[in-house]
């Protein structure tokens, strides 16, 4: 793809090229790019006015204003400004977007100064940096409350958040990690990359284990000493678990159900479950399921002592929305495509999700995680929405392409629309009753919402056990359907 992004055009012309960013690493890149016959510099922009007028090596400097009048003849723009803050990235392409002129970057001061990159090493800017936020400093006393000297049990460790709740929990010294996978190169990926950890005292435990096997997890419980656990295990992508619907629903509300059951039996401090928005008002059987999980949490956490004293652990929810460069994320997959020569695949023009980055997720979860007492629904802030429309062109200029469609034929790429798929939402909400709490910190909110006694949903779970046991879809589906009466499905 840098190939085709960085070579003379299909007319044999060099590419007219304007580099942002007239200080030292522009200087450093027209340098570079000199040496190179591929490219005619037309001239330098940069936002500081006292620049302006300038030159450096004979190339002029102009205001970015200058765009309006000379769109039509630059073919890419080169970004050097590698200190550029989320902020200022965002500044810069809103600047640029409207002339749809395809926007390429240097590497980063810091694997420019560890030799992992030149100068010229230019690279598509990633649309993580831009869909991310500025990074809020963790609440360490959240995080190591939790962690340090804890065994730390976390099962879907192989998966994109259980991975990296490792990573950032082997930061803050607990005792030991216990992972828990049915995956096996899955587990063995994140194993092996836990051992090159430089905290060499903790116990890395890795076990194949299937989570929605009581048998299976109380052999764990009974081997090796557990505090807390963070449920991430789950099947979480929306057309294939509405396609396989007793696979989906095992695995995401009969793992919920054996945890609780061991935790409460073994009397554990804490059990953390990973869930998402697309358990508020489902309209898929995958958001249903983790939200008969979450009403499992929430039952257990009511769990009373014949005396009325709650002395129970304490369990736990954190809700989120789409995680950028996890596996189910619609960001990887436009990459490749785009990888590809297209065309991207547009569900709907009009679909609206939140994103927030994997480190970002990871952070918050174990910091709410820090907050709480027993029968939370903790609400990530998600930050700004965003339009997926939106977000395949954006990633197609960001690659340094253009968008191919009516007003541009011959551009590179193509979005189609293809239809929702079975079981997929417009857009994703975080809260069911529309009431939530703030809490000490800034991006962790607690949701106030009902739940069903715990001594009336036990009965039904055990029902629906006997169901998947015998491969009963639709009753299935259809108790489901009673413990989540605002889900909507054609399913039933």
């Amino acid at each position: 793809l840098l190939n085709k992004i960085l070579s003379i055009d299909s007319n044999g012309k060099r590419k007219k090229i304007i580099i942002y960013g007239a200080g030292y690493a522009g200087a450093q890149l027209l340098s570079s790019l000199r040496i190179s016959s591929n490219f005619t510099i037309l001239f330098f922009i940069d936002d500081s006015p006292s620049l302006w007028n300038m030159e450096i090596s004979g190339v002029k400097i102009k205001s970015p204003d200058i765009l309006v009048q000379n769109n039509n003849k630059i073919d890419q723009i080169f970004l050097a400004i590698p200190s550029a803050s989320i902020a200022q990235k965002k500044e810069i392409i809103s600047k640029i977007k409207e002339f749809n002129i395809p926007l390429l970057e240097v590497p980063s001061i810091e694997d420019i100064s560890k030799g992992k990159y030149e100068i010229n090493s230019l690279q598509p800017i990633k649309v993580e940096d831009l869909l991310g936020r500025e990074s809020v400093i963790p609440d360490l006393s959240l995080i190591k409350n939790g962690i340090k000297s804890k065994s730390i049990c976390i099962t879907g460790a192989g998966g994109s958040i259980g991975s990296q709740l490792c990573r950032e929990i082997a930061k803050h010294s607990p005792e030991a990690i216990i992972l828990v996978e049915i995956n096996e190169p899955s587990l063995y990926a994140i194993y092996e990359e836990l051992k090159l950890i430089e905290n060499k005292n903790i116990k890395l435990i890795p076990l194949l284990e299937d989570v929605a096997s009581y048998s299976g997890m109380r052999k764990i419980f009974n081997n090796y000493k557990i505090d807390i656990i963070f449920h991430a295990a789950a099947y979480k992508h929306v057309p294939l678990v509405e396609i396989n619907s007793l696979s989906g629903i095992r695995n995401n509300i009969l793992s919920t159900y054996v945890l609780c059951k061991l935790v409460k039996e073994f009397n554990l401090e804490k059990l953390i479950l990973i869930s998402t928005d697309k358990a508020v008002r489902p309209t898929s059987v995958m958001g249903a399921s983790k939200r008969v999980a979450e009403l499992i949490i929430q039952g257990y956490s009511k769990f009373k002592t014949e005396n009325g004293v709650n002395l129970n652990p304490i369990f736990s929810i954190v809700r989120f929305g789409n995680v950028l460069g996890s596996s189910g994320s619609v960001v990887p997959l436009f990459r490749s495509q785009i990888a590809k020569g297209g065309p991207i695949t547009l569900t709907h023009p009009d679909v609206i999700r939140y994103f927030m980055t994997i480190n970002e997720a990871a952070q918050l979860v174990i910091q709410a995680s820090g907050l709480s007492q027993g029968g939370e629904v903790f609400l990530l802030d998600m930050g700004e929405p965003v339009k997926i429309g939106n977000l395949a062109k954006q990633m197609i200029n960001l690659s340094g392409l253009k968008v191919k469609d009516i007003e541009n034929p011959n551009g590179d790429i193509e979005v189609i629309n293809i239809g929702l798929r079975p079981g997929e939402k417009l857009y994703e909400e975080l809260l069911i009753d529309k009431k939530s709490l703030t809490t000490q910190h800034e991006l962790i909110y607690k949701g106030l919402e009902d739940f069903i006694p715990i001594e009336d949903l036990l009965p039904k779970i055990e029902e629906l056990i006997k169901y998947i046991e015998n491969t009963d879809e639709n009753s299935a589906l259809n108790l489901i359907k009673n413990l989540v009466p605002e889900w909507t499905t054609s399913k039933i």
